[in-house]
């Protein structure tokens, strides 16, 4: 883990730190610039190949959409060899402010082994497909349901900061329910990062949606801004959407949860 901790110091600081393996040099600079088919002496790997298993492995949690790779760096300590790549957030409009994530997301690649590691790790190991850790629109099982699902209810959220099921339920016709789908189905819709945003003061009532199938359900609680918090199967979540799909869905709620948003 030193050696994982001082690669992330290396490239963020673009100062190599790591004695060098018989046959093997000290490399980093700038993505844009470097040739891609950069390999090092005595490496495995080219710039690109390992670009593309960085991307590869964590495309769920770091779009190319949202994130761009912009330093890396190689170097060696024994007999270990290790690329790091140093992703930064792109700009984008948030509630009318052009702002980015605040993660700096460094991906750790073993030039032999071609093992992932993501500093700061989201999880203790790379996780399957769909592990129950990741968010939910991260993984295949809740984003086909919002998809598939026959049973979609919605439900009054009166305190949005601290979501609870709603009662009534009311069941969505299909017309709603297929409109919902554009919305919400497309995994792009998503940011693909954290949503570091501090919530103060009262927030206006809002919706929650239940999606069921089999044994499967998934329930979304909707605050301002895009943001969403969820549970799939009873395991909490959570999200938020893009600027365009966040105005698609307030446009959405507009015409077909108007008794849930109705005062009383």
């Amino acid at each position: 883990m030193k050696f994982l901790i001082a690669s992330v110091i290396s490239i963020i600081a673009s100062a190599p730190v790591f004695a060098v393996a018989a046959g093997s040099e000290i490399l980093s600079g700038d993505v844009a610039t470097a040739d891609p088919n950069l390999r090092p002496r005595g490496a495995h790997l080219t710039l690109r190949s390992v670009l593309q298993l960085a991307q590869k492995k964590y495309s769920r949690i770091v779009s190319a959409s949202d994130f761009e790779a912009t330093r890396f760096s190689y170097a060696c300590q024994n007999t270990t060899c290790e690329w790091s790549i140093l992703y930064v957030g792109k700009y984008f409009t948030r509630d009318g402010e052009t702002t980015r994530p605040s993660i700096t997301p460094v991906f750790i690649i073993n030039d032999r082994t071609q093992r992932v590691h993501f500093f700061p790790p989201l999880f203790p190991e790379s996780p399957p497909a769909d592990d129950p850790e990741m968010v939910f629109w991260a993984r295949p099982k809740p984003m086909h349901l919002m998809s598939t699902a026959k049973e979609v209810y919605i439900f009054q959220v009166a305190t949005p900061l601290n979501p609870h099921p709603g009662k009534p339920l009311r069941l969505l016709d299909p017309g709603a329910r297929d409109a919902l789908e554009h919305v919400l189905g497309d995994e792009q819709d998503w940011f693909h990062g954290l949503d570091d945003r501090i919530r103060v003061g009262e927030e206006p009532k809002n919706i929650g949606l239940v999606f069921r199938q089999g044994s499967d359900e998934l329930t979304l609680f909707f605050a301002s801004g895009g943001s969403v918090k969820a549970a799939f199967n009873g395991k909490s979540s959570g999200g938020w959407l893009k600027d365009k799909a966040s105005a698609e869905m307030e446009k959405w709620k507009s015409e077909y949860a108007k008794p849930e948003l109705a005062t009383k």
